[in-house]
């Protein structure tokens, strides 16, 4: 695959880019005191934060106490905040679920 750079013929190897011009395009991390690096187009969040804390419905599940097939619903109907995959499978932040079980709680 060639690299995304307009006027650069290299081989991609790195997100898109080649050995010389991915140098060009890091970026500090966006996360208050992370001294990562990241690539604009990966939302400007180095691999460590946009990975962390991502559930799934079977976690999400036990940890409030529903069957899959709630959580899943809920998802759909926007209840509880989540984003999809690639491959089409729902992720939720642990932050969104400890807010969801609060704003319940507080409800009750």
């Amino acid at each position: 695959m060639k690299c995304r750079t307009s006027d650069c013929n290299e081989l991609a190897k790195y997100e898109g880019y080649c050995r010389f011009c991915i140098g060009r395009r890091w970026i500090a991390c966006e996360e208050n005191g992370c001294d990562q690096l990241t690539l604009p187009e990966l939302g400007g969040k180095c691999f460590y934060h946009r990975a962390q804390r991502l559930l799934s419905i079977q976690d999400v599940a036990q940890m409030i106490g529903m069957c899959e097939k709630t959580v899943q619903r809920m998802a759909k109907d926007g209840k509880i905040p989540c984003t999809l995959t690639d491959g089409g499978h729902r992720r939720f932040k642990e932050e969104d679920i400890k807010k969801f079980l609060e704003d319940r709680h507080a409800q009750a």
